[in-house]
Formats: structure tokens, sequence, C-alpha cells
């Protein structure tokens, strides 16, 4: 461009920025100090001189641009290879453009040296303005083979240690490589660094959570924050943890984590954190967690770290103790039996110490009115796993939503987790919303299952059972014969609790004397866990078949005895800690047997359901059975029909919808009627039944309430001559139904068990009487690899002593 000049002249002062003056036959057209380093700023200052001014060549006046930019680079020299390739480029400029484009060798050697040697690539560039070559087209030509270039180094050189970023004037930046000159783009406005590693370790999976810190540019110190692993990818944590001051600049949220990683890579710490409660294998040996460490661990072991949310933040132990505080603390656990009738503290007492050796199939439920005192019997249980787990700060309330308590029965892994107030109020929806949610966690502690989950990228996730055992209280019982078969039901009523003595349990659970002999009976345990675990099958598959009674459900033989092992287990820990004799252990053992038989499931059942229901329906004259002929039977009264005197003439009237016949000795249901009436009332109740008209007959035959089935058409209606004609109807004997006087028992479960309580000594009577006897037999108990008069004490080893488990 004839006439054009550039002129770079430096600050007076050699410190401020210089000044690049552009004249066109000798008038100076612009004076300004653009960043000549900065493709930007260059390009920028050109379009701004050529504005207005067709005369002058913007792709000249670029490369006049960057060749003073080179030059004031240092590359006035070039290298050897430089000079080599600027050789080359001279004479196959002689052809013109067409020489230059046909030379691929050239131009593979240009963009090498694009990479390797910016400035010089940047210099011999603009001599192609000599060759008439469009700058524009050379670009294009060379973006390519640049990028080509770029890929084919090896990983160090292509991104080096830190990826190519850098922290520079308090920001994160990156290197951008154009085909021009590299540029620094500034990322955000701060620089972070990760400051620790945290692994999550749930007992099934492991989440990484990391520790970040950092600095604002303009100098002020960012807190640390823990940002999950998942939750880093995307910088949407950045304002929440630090503020609105820290900014991500647009586009570049996906290249920040990146760059923090690789700007973190300097040692940091690194950690695996527990978050749940119970048995975990460490270092080799077996440690229950707690939120306050780990009982079990040997001396000298890793000391684990554990780190409990809300709500088991008060699951916390004691350290154990041996001797006298042990005794002591034994003996005021075994206080809570003195509580009410053993009936109801021996399963409850079963399920503290049952649930610390882990793999439970069941639940405890405690019903009962309100002002029974159930919800404080159900603390006293929980403060066998930490003092402050009072009636006033349960970990678990039905009110909850159906997620955190199943995530809550995870994470309470080999503890009791009590779940208060089953107690369904309001519409129809909130009933059956309360029993749903009930049904779906007890069940899935039942079945050892939790609801699978599929993650975001479309693979299954393991579902998250409850691994504890769930003890809930309620003035409702959750409804199901199937969901019932999964608890041990206990009906608490009015005066059942000794108040003087609940006040009593309560000063101990609250000093730590629960927790203090849970974390004895835990650090005895230890050393054997694995063997325990090997065996407790074994154990429990011995007493199911001595639990197992005529109409029993199939599961319940196997919670009885699986409370009876966990109560045997604390019996034989109790021995060896001086609280009670071997006599005394083995009369607890066998007097305690007949309290975990006292199983409440009948009502559930859906047989038994149905005649209770198709009872109360005759009761209340809803619907009516009539005599063979359809008149009144004999008894009318009894099956819904109302006496009516008229002129002296007493006459019988059916009430409600006909649902059968009787000849008074047999009873023949109408199978739809009978099933939609009894639906109708149980729907009435909030309650329902549970099963289809097809089920409800098998199951009443099961039960063996049909008196006569008809095989050879192979169906359970009968054909009977009714009313003048042939109807297929359910045949029952009437007695199951509508039972006379002489047929009506009592149950005499509750007065049996009242007056076994009454005949046995009070748990406080039996220590005061082995204080003496055992005292110097404690004072020399410890707690790993027990050992006593009695034997080893191995906790494994229960089967194999004289006065073993069984």
């Amino acid at each position: 461009m004839e006439g054009l000049v550039l002129e770079y002249t430096p600050a007076a002062d050699l410190t401020g920025p210089a000044t690049v003056t552009v004249s066109l036959a000798g008038e100076i057209i612009a004076a300004e100090s653009p960043d000549l380093q900065d493709p930007d700023a260059r390009d920028g200052f050109a379009a701004k001189v050529c504005d207005g001014r067709p005369g002058i060549d913007l792709e000249g006046l670029r490369g006049e641009l960057l060749t003073l930019a080179a030059k004031l680079a240092g590359t006035a020299e070039f290298s050897p290879e430089a000079s080599a390739v600027e050789t080359r480029l001279d004479a196959a400029l002689q052809a013109g453009p067409a020489g230059l484009f046909k030379d691929t060798e050239l131009l593979d050697a240009l963009a090498r040296l694009a990479v390797q040697d910016e400035a010089a690539y940047s210099g011999l560039r603009v001599r192609l303005q000599a060759g008439k070559v469009r700058i524009r087209d050379f670009d294009r030509a060379m973006k390519r083979r640049i990028e080509e270039v770029v890929l084919a180094q090896p990983p160090e050189l292509a991104r080096n240690a830190n990826g190519g970023f850098f922290e520079s004037d308090g920001c994160i930046c990156r290197t951008k490589l154009t085909t021009h000159a590299p540029v620094t783009i500034p990322l955000c406005n701060f620089t972070a660094s990760i400051v620790d590693e945290t692994v999550r370790d749930d007992g099934q999976e492991r989440r990484v959570v990391l520790g970040i810190a950092g600095k604002l540019a303009k100098g002020r110190t960012l807190p640390r924050t823990e940002v999950s692993a998942d939750a880093f990818q995307e910088a949407r944590w950045i304002v929440p943890a630090w503020g609105s001051d820290a900014i991500v600049w647009p586009g570049e949220n996906r290249a920040l984590p990146a760059a923090i990683q690789a700007l973190s890579q300097a040692n940091k710490a690194r950690r695996t954190v527990y978050v749940h409660t119970g048995w975990r294998e460490h270092d080799g040996a077996w440690m229950y967690l707690h939120a306050g460490g780990a009982i079990g661990l040997p001396p000298g072991a890793t000391p684990a770290c554990v780190d409990l949310q809300a709500p088991l933040t008060r699951f916390i132990f004691p350290a154990p103790v041996t001797g006298d505080a042990a005794m002591a603390a034994v003996r005021a656990s075994l206080g809570f039996l003195d509580l009410a009738e053993w009936r109801l503290t021996v399963p409850v007492l079963a399920a503290v110490y049952r649930a610390s050796l882990g793999d439970v199939d069941f639940g405890v439920h405690v019903a009962g009115p309100s002002g029974v005192f159930k919800s404080e019997m159900a603390a006293l249980a929980q403060q066998h796993y930490g003092p402050e787990l009072d009636a006033r700060h349960l970990p678990g309330s039905w009110s909850s939503t159906a997620n955190s308590l199943e995530l809550s029965a995870f994470l309470a892994k080999d503890a009791v987790l009590v779940v208060d107030d089953f107690a369904p109020t309001g519409g129809g929806a909130d009933l059956q919303r309360l029993h749903r949610e009930a049904e779906r966690l007890f069940r899935a502690q039942g079945n050892q299952a939790g609801r699978a989950r599929m993650a975001a990228d479309g693979s299954m996730r393991q579902g998250k059972p409850p691994r504890g055992l769930i003890l809930s209280t309620g003035e409702e019982i959750p409804r199901g014969q199937s969901l019932r078969a999964r608890l041990f039901i206990n009906e608490i009523g009015p005066g059942d609790i000794d108040v003087d003595k609940l006040t009593a349990c309560q000063r101990d659970a609250a000093a730590g004397l629960y927790a203090r002999a849970m974390a004895c009976y835990l650090a005895w345990v230890a050393p054997s866990y694995g063997q325990i675990q090997a065996r407790l099958p074994e154990m429990v598959a011995e007493l199911r078949a001595q639990a197992a009674a005529d109409g029993m459900h199939a599961r319940t033989p196997g919670i009885v005895a699986s409370l009876a092992v966990g109560f045997r287990f604390f019996l034989q820990f109790a021995e060896l800690a001086g609280a009670i004799s071997a006599p005394e252990r083995g009369r607890l053992r066998s007097e305690s047997w007949p309290d975990l038989q006292v199983v409440k499931q009948e009502a559930a059942e859906p047989a038994k359901n149905f005649l209770r229901l198709l009872a109360a329906v005759l009761a209340s004259q809803r619907a009516h059975v009539a005599g063979i002929d359809g008149d009144a039977p004999e008894a009318p009264a009894r099956w819904g029909w109302r006496k009516h005197l008229l002129n002296s003439l007493v006459e019988w009237l059916p009430q409600g919808r006909r649902i059968g016949w009787t000849d008074g000795q047999a009873l023949y249901l109408e199978p739809d009627a009978s099933y939609s009436e009894a639906a109708r009332l149980a729907a009435e109740q909030n309650e329902g039944l549970t099963v289809a008209p097809v089920t409800l007959r098998r199951r009443l035959r099961e039960r063996g309430f049909l008196a006569s089935e008809d095989p050879a058409r192979g169906t359970l209606l009968v054909r009977r001559k009714l009313e003048g004609g042939t109807k297929n109807v359910l045949h029952l004997l009437a007695a199951v139904v509508c039972p006379d006087e002489s047929t009506a028992t009592d149950n005499p479960t509750s007065a049996e068990s009242a007056t076994r309580h009454r005949d046995k000594p009070t748990s406080a009577t039996r220590h005061q009487e082995n204080a003496e006897k055992h005292g110097k037999n404690a004072a020399n108990v410890g707690f790993v690899g027990l050992e006593n008069t009695q034997g080893t004490g191995n906790p494994a080893e229960f089967n194999e002593r004289e006065t073993g488990l069984f």
C-alpha cells in the first residue's frame, strides 16, 4: 500500500502503552495504543483505520500490524528451520498464489511452524501479500493443517501437565490456539482448587465429594465448600456456594471443571468416610460404626471416620467399659423387662439386641391408644443406641416422607430405628397414603429388597432396603395379612405400663446406662462377628420348628425364632458380665419363650377377616340369611331379621340384601353378594378386603372353613337346591359366622401371661440377690475375648457349651 506508513512509538517512561501511528500520504489518520499481541485488538484497530477509507487494503493493513507484532515479539532473527521455510516460500511466491497452494510440503512446513514457532509464522505470513496471496484464502487452507499438527503432537506437548490451563491476574485462564497466535482466555474471575477429596461410603455405593476453596481476583477469600462429583461437572454450584461475586464467563462453564482439576494435582487430603451405622470390616477386623466412631477395632488399627447425617446424628455410644461399670449397665438394661408384662417387654428388648446382629427381615409394631406410653417404651429401646434418643428426639416419624424414611432405614444399619406415631387421620386418600407408605417400608424390610432405581445414564441402580430393625408405634396397625406377617405386633392397653418403673428406666437411659450396655455387648460380639453371621441362619432354624403353630403364617415362626436368638445372645452376655447367674439365665430363657410366641396377626388374615365382617353385617342387619325355603330361619335375629309386632302377631322381616341360606347347621353363601357386603363394610372402615373373591375362596379352604367343595367340577362352589332352584354357593358351617352361646370361648392368653408375670421375681430383685454372688466374677470381665469361669465367652461358641444358646 503506497503511502501507508506505520510507526511504533514506546511510551516516554517505558512503562505505559506504546503508540501506533498510521500515516497516509504524510497525513496521520490514526494514533492509538492497541495490544498488538491480541489478534482481536489488532483486527479491531485495522478495521477502524479502514472505516470510510476505501483506498486502504484492510488485509494489507492487518498483515503490516502482524509483522510489527512479530518484530516486537523478538522474531527479527529466524531459526534455521524458519529460515529454510522462508527460502522455500520466497521461491514458491515467484509463481504467484498457485505456486504456494500447489506446494503441499511447504504448506505442511508452515503448519508445523505455526505450532512450534508462532512468532516466525506470523512474520512469514505477512510476506504473502507480495505474492498477491489473499490472507483469508491462506488462513482457510492452513486451518485444517494446523489442527492436524496440534492433534498429532504427543499429549505432553499438545496439552501440558495442566492441560493448557493456568492462573493469571487472579483468574483461571486457558490458551486458545488460533491461526494467528495463541490467545489467553479467562474462564472466570477467581481461582479455585480442590483441597481435599472424600469418599462417602454407605455400604452399597461410594460417592466422591470434593472440598473446594478459592479466591476472587479482587483478593477476597472464598470459603471451602463441598461439592459432589456429579455436581462438580457443572458450574451451577458456584453461585450457591460463593455468591454472585464469583463469575464464570459465558461459554466457559464446560472447561472450568477440567481447569480446576488440572490445577489441583498437587497432594490433596484423601479419606474415606462411613455414612451409616452398623458392622463393617476394616483392616481385617469387624467394627460397629456409630456417630462417635467405631467399636471393636483392635489396638493400633487405623481409626474409622464416621459422618452420620440427620436424623442419625444422635446414634452415639459411650466407650465400652468392663467390671462393675459394665455389670451396672447390663442390669439397667435388664430392668426394662419390669416395665410391663413380659409379653410386652421381652419382644422389644429382644429386638434391641437382635437388630445389632444384622440381617433382620421383620419389624416390630407397638400399637395402642393414645396415652398408654407406647412412644416412651419405644424410646427406651431406641436409647440403647444413644442416650439422647428419647421420646422427643426419635429418629423417625410416620409424618415424614416415604423417601426420607426409606433412606433413614437404609443408613441405620444393624440398629433399631423407631418410626413413631402411626395414626392415620384425615380423609380416605390420606388414610390410604399412610397405609401404603407403611406397606412399602415394612415390605422392603421383610423382603430385604428396596425399590430399584434407574440412574441418569439409563443404567440400573441398586435399591436401598432397610438394613436394621424398624420399631414402629401407632394407634392403628398397618393393614394386610402379608404385611402383618412381616411384623411382630405388640398391643399395649391402658395401665399396662408401670409408670414408676417407666420413670426409673428413663432415668437410667438418659444417664447412658442403656447405651453403655449395648456398647459393651458390641465390643464382646466384634471379635466373633464373622462367625456369628455364618451360624445365625442355623441358630434361627433350630428354633423355628419349635415356634411353629397351627394357623400361624409361614413367616411368623421365623420372626419368633429370630427374636429368641437375639434375646439369648444378650442373656449369654449378661451372664458373662456378672449381671445374672447361669441358672437365672436358663430360667429367663425358658420363661421368656411363651411371651415371644404371643403374636397378634389373626385379624389381618383374609379368611378370618371376611368372616368377622360377615358376622358384623348380619349383626347390624345390613344384610340377611334366609332359611332353605326362603323364609325366616331358626333364630332369625342372629341372621339379620327384625321382629315386627302386628296385631299381637310376631312377624320377622328380612333386613337388607340376601347373602345366603341356612338350615341351622350349614350356611350356604351366595359368593358375590356376601363378598360385596363384606367389602362395603370394610371400605366404610377405611380398610378394604385385601384379596379378590377367587383368592378369598382359596383362603377359606386353606383355613378349613369350607364344609364341602365340588372336586368333580374342580370348583370350590357347590350346587344346592335353595328356594326351589339350584344355586352355586359356598358351603360353610353356620357356627363359623354366627356361633351360638354354647360355642363361645374366652381367650385366656392375656390372663395367663399376666399370671406368669406376677409370679416372676422382678429384675431388680434378681440383681440384688446376685450382686454379691457375681461381683467378683464381674470385676474380671473384659469385652474383647471375654473369659470367665463359665467358659471362653466367645459368642460364636454358644451352641457348643453346656449352657449354650439352646
